[in-house]
């Protein structure tokens, strides 16, 4: 059953709050902290894992959040308003599931998956989908491992998987995905890669294959008590202490080391959160300095930026991380109440002219033109001794971006709309879009695509047009 909750009364803890005719906020008092907005701002897809709650916000009725269902959690949301989530099939059971045009479909699932499988990624025209399965794993003590998958939707708009659990990952719990890119043929995942001991680190999975930074290491080495070295009687089997490490009774352990430094459960934070379609990913990582011999250092975490098409990074200490950032990586998004403009750090609330009715905790996702941001913020609650945490959509009076800055050319036909600006093509009034370079290279399957200066083929329904990027 779907509902339309309305932002009154019990749902609306308190009306649209605003300091000015500019800015609109909308929230409710259902709890939410998945809030993911769709590249063209149009939709919302908003969940909570532990309240097991979808629901889908538009632009278009922005007073309302459309209850999916229950017993369900939603990640993500295409252009036209199509969900992406997970859903309990069963006590304990959950399985990835999308939502198109309100109606919701299990997706198929590996033959060996487990109790958990969710779809948190999909691309902007809503034919490409990214998400995890626990599968059944000997290797690992938690009898399976979470690996990625994807699915396309074919001509006859079935969804067809494909399972990436040929990579091998370290023994913990394996890959989570966080965010989903397509440059041309490539198919890159970003999220993050558990190490050995439950740490994590950030890592891709591009073109089925596993990438991360890190350098992992196994080494088999003695444990000390107090003064002695543990070992073990050969004839009794049981423990004993020796007084040196060339003793051949003497046990090895293994142990494990990131980047050199010695691991322990939780020393290394690090993820690919979001990205943007520069190809920039947004998120955090700990990085290691003054390594000694026993694998001592100094650990350093903070926001990341890793741009895919230039393979570089930019870390920033400064903050914990970016949730995410617009305009080749010029707007960005750390935690709290801030926004980072060409290099300064402002108050966002105060930028914008809005007060939340709760403290504000972070941004969550933005528009690409970031007239349409989508937060969370967060309450104290006695009764759990903790946070609760609550959607925020923020609908800018104007865009952060301006897309029609320098623009080339316009172009009208059939009712559909090509825009051609500078590094950027943007296509309206079709479902269908791809962009070719010269040499028949595809580059872009979105309504939007930032490419180098050159000429290039564009395809949008039955229409195709040769274009001028300066």
């Amino acid at each position: 059953m779907i509902k339309n909750l309305l932002l009154t009364g019990a749902i609306l803890s308190t009306p649209a709050l605003l300091l000015n005719a500019e800015t609109k906020v909308y929230t409710m008092d259902n709890l939410g902290d998945e809030v993911h907005v769709a590249n063209n701002g149009k939709y919302c897809a908003v969940g909570d894992y532990e309240q097991s709650f979808a629901y889908l916000w538009s632009l278009d009725s922005p007073e309302e959040f459309t209850l999916l269902s229950d017993e369900s959690v939603a990640y993500d949301v295409d252009d036209f308003g199509n969900v992406v989530g997970t859903t309990e099939v069963s006590a304990g059971i959950w399985r990835p599931c999308i939502w198109e045009n309100g109606v919701r479909q299990e997706l198929p699932v590996h033959a060996h998956i487990v109790n958990e499988g969710e779809a948190n990624c999909i691309t902007p025209d809503g034919k490409m989908i990214a998400g995890i399965q626990f599968i059944n794993d000997p290797t690992s003590p938690r009898g399976g491992k979470y690996y990625p998958c994807i699915w396309k939707k074919g001509d006859d708009g079935k969804w067809n998987l494909t399972s990436y659990d040929n990579i091998t990952l370290p023994k913990h719990q394996g890959f989570l995905t966080k965010c989903l890119y397509l440059n041309g043929d490539d198919i890159i995942i970003g999220g993050r890669m558990y190490t050995e001991l439950g740490s994590t680190v950030p890592a891709m999975i591009i073109n089925g294959e596993l990438k991360y930074w890190n350098k992992l290491e196994t080494k088999l080495e003695p444990a000390k008590y107090k003064d002695s070295w543990i070992g073990t009687d050969p004839i009794t089997g049981g423990q004993i202490f020796v007084d040196s490490l060339d003793d051949p009774r003497i046990n090895l352990y293994e142990e494990y080391y990131v980047d050199g430094y010695h691991d322990t459960t939780l020393a290394f934070d690090g993820e690919l959160t979001s990205v943007d379609t520069s190809g920039n990913f947004y998120g955090k990582r700990t990085r290691v300095l003054n390594v000694d011999e026993s694998g001592d250092g100094d650990l350093i975490v903070g926001a990341v930026i890793y741009n895919y098409l230039k393979d570089e990074w930019t870390d920033d200490s400064k903050y914990d991380y970016y949730s995410t950032g617009i305009d080749d990586a010029r707007i960005l998004f750390p935690s709290g109440d801030k926004i980072i403009i060409d290099g300064v750090n402002k108050q966002m609330s105060k930028e914008f002219g809005f007060k939340p009715n709760r403290e504000f905790n972070a941004v969550m996702s933005v528009s690409d033109d970031g007239k349409v941001i989508g937060a969370m913020t967060k309450e104290y609650t006695e009764a759990i001794q903790g946070y609760q945490y609550y959607p925020l959509m923020i609908v800018l009076d104007e865009p952060l971006v301006e897309t029609t800055t320098g623009i080339g050319s316009v172009t009208t036909e059939d009712g559909v709309t090509v825009i051609v600006t500078a590094g950027r093509i943007d296509v309206a009034g079709a479902l269908e879009v791809t962009v070719y370079d010269l040499g028949g290279k595809l580059v872009g399957t979105t309504s939007t695509t930032y490419v180098q200066p050159g000429i290039y083929i564009v395809k949008a329904g039955d229409t195709t047009r040769k274009v001028v990027v300066k």
